[in-house]
């Protein structure tokens, strides 16, 4: 017996990212969300001085290790291909 794959995102109108459509996928980007701002705070980034330039790059890197980590997890989870959709005019 096959399970059924249950979605979380559908792919956005226009553009290439998706939407959450379930409470799971709501949950997956709050938790993203989380931990970038997690990582704001750890990398001192929302002090009074502002950050140093170590600390910048190490949020960066922090960032950009955790967007794409959610956005291949999230692909998974996607009713559809991720492709990019252009508004288009009707004739």
């Amino acid at each position: 017996m096959k399970s059924e794959k249950k979605y979380r995102f559908v792919p956005k109108t226009y553009g290439r990212w998706f939407t959450p459509i379930s409470w799971q996928g709501w949950l997956m980007t709050l938790v993203i969300v989380a931990l970038l701002m997690l990582s704001s705070r750890s990398n001192n980034l929302l002090n009074d001085q502002g950050p140093v330039t170590v600390e910048l790059v190490r949020f960066l890197f922090d960032a950009l290790f955790l967007v794409f980590g959610f956005s291949r997890l999230a692909e998974k989870y996607t009713d559809g291909e991720l492709k990019w959709r252009r508004w288009k005019k009707d004739s």
